[in-house]
């Protein structure tokens, strides 16, 4: 099984869409276009299913800033809400 993975993922490799060379634009056109409607489709939920055929992982690309990035394996900061002030020694600058 690893052989054949080895070689699935350098045919995916001669697409357009691999190729550093072009500009970002040509490259998402390219893989936009090579993309199911299922697949697009899929690809606007959160959970973003792996396309195996093109060697593009599953991700979660769902977060928000409001209060601080969260909702990742990384170490981040996320801050507190408003409505948790008073806070010693922040003041509060929103209404």
């Amino acid at each position: 099984m690893m052989a054949g993975s080895a070689v699935f993922a350098q045919a995916n490799k001669n697409i357009p869409f691999w190729d550093t060379n072009l500009t970002f634009q040509q490259r998402a056109d390219d893989i936009v276009g090579r993309l199911t409607l299922d697949e697009k489709v899929a690809q606007m939920l959160h959970a973003a299913p792996a396309i195996p055929r093109f060697g593009i992982p599953a991700y979660n690309w769902w977060n928000e800033a409001l209060h601080g990035v969260a909702r990742t394996p990384f170490p981040v900061t996320s801050f507190r809400k408003p409505s948790a002030w008073p806070l010693p020694g922040i003041p509060r600058r929103s209404k």
